[in-house]
């Protein structure tokens, strides 16, 4: 949990990406980490990226170039496997970590799987980080 808080103080540009046709857990997970992100850290860049459906209509994608992920931390909420993963340019970041609740391994090259199949929902992962990390 501390080396999920260590990427997001070392990185000043943070893209978020989730499962392709997103539930409220993939969304809440997702649009949660990045307000938390902007509220404690106001001058760091996040953005939150994916495919949009009905799940969604709270929800407000960001729409950034190519060039946006040389400098960032990607963080993939909610998916493990990199066919569910909703926008491909996760590949393109400079460093990439996972956080993720379901118990099925990851075949993703990333630098950090913070995985916690005891907890029901992705949301639940991501409250405990940002619990340590206040």
């Amino acid at each position: 949990m501390e080396k999920v808080l260590n990427y997001i103080k070392k990185h000043d540009n943070i893209i978020i990406h989730r499962h392709s046709r997103p539930d409220m857990d993939a969304i809440g997970s997702q649009i949660g980490l990045k307000e938390a992100i902007l509220a404690t850290y106001p001058n760091k860049k996040v953005y939150a990226v994916g495919d949009l459906n009905k799940m969604s209509y709270k929800a407000k994608m960001d729409d950034i170039t190519d060039e946006t992920y040389a400098s960032a931390l990607v963080i993939i909420v909610d998916v493990a496997v990199s066919h569910l993963v909703s926008d491909d340019r996760y590949k393109l970041a400079k460093e990439l970590i996972i956080i993720d609740h379901h118990t099925n391994p990851t075949d993703i090259e990333c630098d950090y799987f913070y995985q916690r199949s005891e907890y029901t929902s992705a949301c639940e992962t991501i409250v405990e980080i940002l619990k340590e990390g206040n």
